[in-house]
């Protein structure tokens, strides 16, 4: 049934393109809630990301790794590697 509306579905071609550091906006696609919600969460310490300014940017890899593992979103970190590299 349509809605009437031109609603494009989110392909996997799509998500592949997406690049490593995401905005609001990409990351509402992949997890089907409105940019707001994201921001908000991001916010609350529910789902990783980082404020620059007034704008959030999150890691692809970490929002597939919370997906993924079905991990509670507040225990998601960087992996030890990025640990090591950020503290060289």
């Amino acid at each position: 049934m349509s809605t009437g509306k031109d609603e494009r579905r989110f392909t996997a071609a799509d998500y592949e393109a997406l690049p490593e550091v995401l905005t609001a906006d990409q990351v509402a696609l992949i997890v089907s809630a409105s940019p707001a919600q994201v921001r908000r969460w991001a916010a609350a310490g529910v789902i990783p990301g980082r404020q620059l300014g007034t704008r959030w940017r999150f890691s692809k890899t970490l929002i597939e790794q919370m997906i993924r593992e079905g991990t509670p979103p507040d225990q998601v970190t960087a992996s030890e590697d990025d640990d090591e590299e950020s503290s060289s």
